[in-house]
């Protein structure tokens, strides 16, 4: 059970990530420092994000949404290409 909830969470965190890079760049913000202070988040942390390498909170969801002007769930929402799943 433990290893399917690990599977699922990897894979939502690589959505997320592969979401928020692709918005940021489409948005010409490419300077990842200024963007991080924008989220209100550090420069590294956010680099862990866009790989998919952390769990992030709903309050840091909510902020990476509100600087890329875009609601949460569209973050969250799956990629039919199956990249970011993997």
């Amino acid at each position: 059970m433990d290893s399917e909830l690990d599977i699922a969470t990897a894979g939502l965190r690589r959505t997320i990530g592969r979401h928020v890079k692709e918005l940021r760049h489409e948005r010409n913000l490419d300077n990842n420092v200024r963007f991080a202070l924008m989220c209100k988040i550090s420069r590294p942390y956010l680099v862990h994000i866009e790989k998919g390498d952390v769990n992030i909170t709903m309050k840091v969801l909510v902020q990476l949404a509100a600087a890329l002007d875009v609601e949460p769930y569209q973050l969250l929402v799956p990629y039919d290409d199956g990249k970011a799943e993997r």
